[in-house]
């Protein structure tokens, strides 16, 4: 994917990945040179068969005063983020002028949980695992999002997360 905040993304610094690539039977080492046209909005499509292992940045030099402002900016945007909990992170990619936990929590999923997994109390764009949480608990959370979301609202969330070795 292409992980970002509004101060940037990976793909303005990611230089190569290194990864196994599970296009075909079996997993093969593989190595790539990517730039940021190879990116889009939370996707690399050129990564999509990749178990991504390692990668290449191109950093720019900067002060210790610059670097702790923008920390502390940071864990202020995410203080209403479960992080004390194993989660999903942000799972589905905000649609063009809204946000995808404000719709989730408008369509009155905040809390709802099946198994361990739980849409979170405390943003609804998170699924958290409780203790024993299954996969296929965390799915249908999210099916039920997509379905409800776009039932009450016209609005099609496409997922952030990427899961392997589950047919969709």
């Amino acid at each position: 994917m292409n992980a970002g905040t509004p101060l940037g993304s990976f793909s303005q610094i990611l230089r190569e990945v290194e990864g196994l690539d599970f296009s075909r039977k079996v997993a093969h080492p593989t190595q790539l040179r990517v730039e940021e046209k190879d990116f889009l909005y939370r996707d690399f499509p050129k990564g999509h068969h990749l178990v991504i292992t390692a990668g290449s940045f191109c950093l720019k030099k900067s002060d210790s005063a610059s670097v702790n402002g923008e920390i502390e900016a940071a864990k202020d945007r995410r203080k209403n983020q479960p992080l004390e909990l194993p989660n999903f992170g942000s799972v589905f990619k905000n649609p063009q002028g809204d946000f995808a936990g404000r719709l989730i929590e408008a369509a009155g999923l905040k809390g709802t949980r099946i198994g361990d997994a739980e849409i979170s109390r405390r943003h609804a764009n998170f699924i958290v695992n409780l203790g024993r949480a299954k996969t296929a608990d965390a799915l249908t959370l999210m099916s039920m999002a997509q379905e409800t979301v776009q039932e009450k609202f016209g609005v099609k969330l496409e997922p952030e997360v990427h899961v392997i070795g589950v047919e969709a």
